[in-house]
């Protein structure tokens, strides 16, 4: 992971991921952000380019679908954190009463086929993510869709997890 003056990318090589701060520019390549500025304009307005701070940490980190795979799969396969934080985590998820609850920053929830994924899902205007992978880390995938027309991860998550 890179900060915006230039840190190390090690120890997973997320070369596309950076924390902004304040700055309002995106790497590129980027989709565009359009939002309806929660029913406060009648036409869409491109949120691209914003102060992603305004989110405090939520919004303080920008990655590309590649990088955000990358970590999961390698968070989700041990190669991150000790056994014992691994066993919290998935303990944490166990006490968060609302299915897919956060569980130390990740949660689970069971698709309609039985296949149970891990992970995090964020948002900011006109854009949202939702990073996925099984418990084992060998099927990982990460989807960003327009937030203010997305129907959310969970149809995405079924075809992509119960085909």
């Amino acid at each position: 992971m890179r900060r915006s003056n230039g840190g190390s990318s090690a120890p997973l090589g997320l070369s596309a991921t950076s924390l902004p701060g304040t700055a309002a520019g995106i790497p590129r390549p980027h989709a565009l952000g359009y939002s309806m500025l929660f029913g406060g304009s009648p036409t869409p307005v491109e949120t691209t380019e914003l102060n992603p701070s305004w989110g405090g940490a939520a919004g303080e980190m920008i990655s590309t679908t590649a990088d955000l795979t990358r970590f999961y799969s390698a968070l989700m396969r041990g190669k991150l954190l000790p056994q014992a934080e691994m066993d919290e985590m998935d303990e944490m998820d166990e006490m968060v009463p609302a299915a897919g609850g956060p569980g130390l920053g990740i949660g689970s929830v069971k698709l309609s086929c039985g296949v149970t994924v891990w992970g995090h899902t964020g948002g900011i205007h006109g854009s949202e993510t939702a990073a996925l992978t099984t418990r084992d880390g060998r099927h990982a995938a990460v989807f960003n869709t327009n937030a203010d027309w997305a129907e959310g991860e969970r149809p995405l998550a079924e075809a992509e997890f119960c085909r």
